[in-house]
């Protein structure tokens, strides 16, 4: 799909895919109708017609069906891979704020710091289509103070080994989370998607029906139900894009209520 649609309001998109797909259905059932009248129906003619049909219906709805389900369960992934890095930097800045001075008050600044990155900086970036890069010297600053820091307990040599596991998930995470802005639907699946509809309905105006306004209403509500797959599928395509894109709103929770300086002295009691 081309980059602008993302850009419209689902509500215009939504009317638009309809109105395409409604509209080939009527124009489908009027062109075959007029130009191409079928002779008198013979021997066996209906049943061919509605075998031919129905068979590519199924085959078209098992493959939209497969490309939908593959999208949302791509847009699933994206939101955990998003959850997990807010939940490992809550967890790192909770294990930091146990370091003795100076390493505690560097590390919780560097963790806030980068958390305040992807919430002004990185998502505005990503719900335009931007592959952020500010963050990678956000993160090499964090690294920077935690790995250098020499444990003298037991105590702090568990604690230190908690937090490293932390820092390592929330990399992890970070990289599903950019990466997931390169993943989009190739364009063989939309090409598939849009013009197997196509196909469907030029088929289905193969149809003998006696009144031409009971066949167009019939196509157009078939198309209509093809638009709304297509839809979905276009509505959850692009993880961070659109009404339905992924927000910050994991990281504004954990910036408010544990980073903020009210969260960080409530948590301190």
């Amino acid at each position: 799909m081309p980059d602008f649609v993302y850009n419209w309001p689902l509500w215009i998109t939504g009317i638009l895919l309809t109105a395409f797909f409604v509209g080939v259905a009527a124009i489908a059932v009027l062109v075959r109708r007029r130009l191409f009248p079928l002779p008198a129906a013979g021997h066996g003619d209906g049943e061919f017609t509605s075998t031919m049909v129905h068979s590519m219906m199924v085959f078209y709805a098992l493959v939209a069906a497969l490309i939908a389900v593959g999208v949302w369960e791509r847009h699933a992934d994206v939101a955990t891979s998003v959850t997990g890095e807010a939940t490992a930097l809550l967890a790192l800045y909770r294990d930091v704020s146990d370091y003795p001075e100076p390493a505690r008050t560097q590390l919780r600044d560097a963790i806030r710091a980068y958390t305040e990155q992807i919430i002004h900086e990185a998502w505005p970036q990503q719900r335009r289509g931007i592959v952020p890069s500010g963050g990678v010297a956000r993160v090499d600053r964090i690294q920077e103070l935690l790995l250098p820091f020499e444990p003298t307990t037991d105590g702090q040599k568990l604690l230190h080994g908690e937090t490293l596991r932390q820092y390592d998930a929330m990399v992890d995470a970070r990289h599903h989370r950019v990466d997931a802005n390169h993943e989009r639907l190739p364009g063989m699946m939309w090409w598939v998607d849009i013009v197997g509809g196509i196909l469907c309905l030029v088929g289905a105006s193969l149809f003998r029906v006696e009144r031409a306004g009971f066949h167009i209403v019939s196509a157009g509500l078939l198309a209509a139900l093809m638009s709304m797959i297509l839809f979905m599928t276009l509505a959850l395509e692009r993880p961070y894009r659109g009404d339905l894109g992924i927000g910050a709103e994991a990281y504004e929770l954990v910036l408010d209520h544990v980073m903020a300086p009210n969260g960080a002295a409530e948590h301190a009691r």
